[in-house]
């Protein structure tokens, strides 16, 4: 009996059961693995900028399957989700202070979600200065409040963009 090739069968194979190409393929892999991995690292440390210009633009071409994936993925974490949920909260309760006024906080809320409601577009509310960045620390108060778009907020993400 014949043995069925592991790979593509249209081609002609060797006595490892792989054609030429991906025999080839699969030593320079267990032979420069590292040596890969190490350039790589290097090139997206060089270019930043670059990749991650690239990982947007793949997003927002293929938003749908980014939705499904990021659902998916939520799914599968609900464990992660509800940790990272909690710890945001905890942190905005401890940036909240005593004197904030906390129905100028709600009407704001409040506000976010009538103009999704009314305009169906996705509104979110923002912290100007955000409440875990890396430079500044901001507070949950009224005036670190402001009403943006969900794709905004995204991109925005735990950045002080300074003056907005």
């Amino acid at each position: 009996m014949a043995r069925i090739p592991d790979c593509h069968p249209d081609r002609k194979h060797e006595a490892h059961g792989l054609c030429k190409n991906c025999y080839l393929t699969k030593w320079h892999k267990e032979h420069y693995q590292e040596q890969d991995q190490f350039r790589h690292a290097k090139y997206l440390s060089e270019n930043k900028e670059a990749c991650r210009e690239r990982v947007r633009i793949a997003k927002l071409k293929n938003i749908e399957k980014v939705k499904q994936y990021n659902a998916r993925w939520m799914e599968r974490n609900r464990g992660l989700m509800n940790f990272y949920h909690r710890t945001y909260r905890a942190k905005k309760l401890q940036a909240c202070p005593v004197w904030a006024d906390l129905k100028k906080i709600k009407d704001i809320y409040k506000e976010a979600a009538r103009m999704r409601q009314e305009t169906g577009l996705d509104y979110e509310v923002d912290h100007i200065i955000p409440l875990q960045g890396r430079e500044v620390c901001g507070l949950h108060i009224a005036e670190n409040l402001q009403i943006i778009l969900q794709h905004d907020n995204a991109s925005k993400s735990n950045k002080f963009l300074g003056g907005n």
